[in-house]
């Protein structure tokens, strides 16, 4: 969900109907936010670059993401379809400029594979700054 659209589109529409429902359910989703797990390092994100009925700035997001991570030089656009760790994207250069065109992405765009913890472990924490995490949840 993108940053705004529960309180715009789920939280506000439901208000019209059922009075009293945003102001328990906004404070219960920004809790749920701040309590999410952390995503590991080892997380794959697959993009399909141009599904249909995405529009163009989108797709534009697909570009700048692998041009950000060296899969395609400046000005060269996507592969149709390509994957990455979000490790790698946690270490490029101007990550945060490639955390923000993550979340402009479609959701038929964006294809998460995040391996599920082993109880008793942890996630790599090395990689990932509690700022970066609260901002790709953020977005």
């Amino acid at each position: 969900m993108r940053h705004g659209s529960f309180i715009t589109e789920v939280a506000y529409p439901i208000e019209m109907e059922t009075p009293g429902f945003a102001k328990r359910a906004i404070p219960a989703f920004r809790d749920a936010v701040r309590g999410a797990e952390v995503v590991p390092s080892s997380a794959r994100i697959t993009v399909t670059r141009s599904p249909e009925g995405v529009e163009d700035w989108k797709i534009r997001r697909a570009d700048e993401i692998v041009q950000g991570l060296g899969i395609a030089t400046a000005g060269e656009p996507a592969p149709d379809e390509f994957s990455f760790s979000f490790g790698d994207l946690l270490q490029a250069h101007q990550s945060e400029r490639l955390l923000c065109a993550i979340g402009g992405l479609s959701d038929a765009q964006a294809q998460w594979e995040v391996p599920a913890l082993r109880e008793g472990t942890t996630p790599d924490l090395a990689l990932i700054a509690a700022e970066v995490q609260m901002s790709l949840c953020l977005d």
